[in-house]
């Protein structure tokens, strides 16, 4: 539940994990949605995002594929 920032993520639905490019706390927009960069993804994910699901099972189904990312830059 710990994620790279430090944060407890558990039962949040509005975190994301982002690619490493991206600073820990920005906000970004994914399919007219507000999410908060917690969480780093893999090396080898670099350049995706993941969507924080919690325990909802059909969340993934509903969040995946291509999608248009706008970064909040402070």
């Amino acid at each position: 539940c710990i994620a790279a920032s430090g944060a407890n993520i558990c039962g949040r639905r509005d975190t994301v994990a982002c690619p490493r490019m991206i600073d820990l706390g920005t906000v970004v927009e994914i399919n007219g949605r507000k999410y908060v960069c917690e969480d780093r993804t893999a090396s080898r994910f670099n350049g995706s995002f993941d969507i924080n699901c919690d325990k909802d099972k059909s969340c993934p189904y509903a969040v995946a594929g291509w999608a248009t990312v706008r970064i909040y830059l402070e």
